[in-house]
């Protein structure tokens, strides 16, 4: 159990590096324009709905994917699709630059907002099913339901772990931005969102094209 503790700890961490899903580019949104208080609240509820999708995989998920690899292709699309929505939703938006007083108020909405962004992107599920199929193949831990919430605690640890550091980073950057910079800032998150969302979109279909 403390082995898929730690397992999930480094894959939580290192797998939120990448800055490419609709959390994690939510997160810096909120930290663009409200603060990092703001942003980690995005990030706690894109955690805990990441948690349950790893305690899903580790449960036994995997072999459902085995069974059905289709599902998993489905499910990249469909992440896809998802990344390319809120890529729009950042360019035709406009900013939002709240007081203190309401970003507190707009807290459990924040909650709401990460955890959302993260259960209705099945991609996440694909990926902690690659993740499990990966250890299991290494025999590095027992795949096994005891050890599915140590390693879906140790993953929703290792998510929060690395937004800290980010937003820590972030906060320090955005001291020095005025809000039109901002806002440009967030345009081009967007943009990049809707590249993203796209090619890895077509990859998956292309994949699956007859030859």
């Amino acid at each position: 159990m403390t082995i898929a503790l730690l397992l999930g700890l480094v894959f939580g961490f290192v797998g939120s590096i990448p800055t490419t899903g609709p959390t994690s580019f939510l997160v810096l949104k909120n930290a663009f324009e409200k603060g990092r208080g703001a942003a980690l609240d995005v990030a706690l509820g894109g955690a805990l709905a990441e948690m349950l999708y790893a305690f899903v995989a580790f449960w036994g998920m995997t072999a459902v994917f085995q069974e059905f690899p289709m599902l998993s292709s489905i499910a990249r699309v469909a992440g896809a699709v998802l990344i390319i929505a809120v890529g729009i939703y950042f360019v035709v938006c406009r900013q939002e630059h709240h007081s203190k007083e309401i970003q507190q108020d707009d807290q459990g909405r924040r909650w709401v907002i990460g955890f959302a962004s993260a259960i209705f992107n099945p991609t996440l599920i694909a990926s902690w099913t690659s993740v499990v199929t990966a250890l299991h193949a290494t025999s590095i831990v027992e795949i096994s339901p005891a050890g599915a919430l140590p390693f879906a605690v140790g993953v929703a640890t290792g998510i929060m772990g690395w937004f800290a550091v980010l937003l820590t980073l972030v906060q320090r950057f955005r001291e020095r931005m005025e809000h039109g910079v901002l806002d440009r800032v967030v345009r081009a998150m967007g943009w990049s969102m809707i590249v993203i969302g796209a090619f890895v979109a077509s990859r998956v279909l292309l994949q699956l094209r007859p030859i």
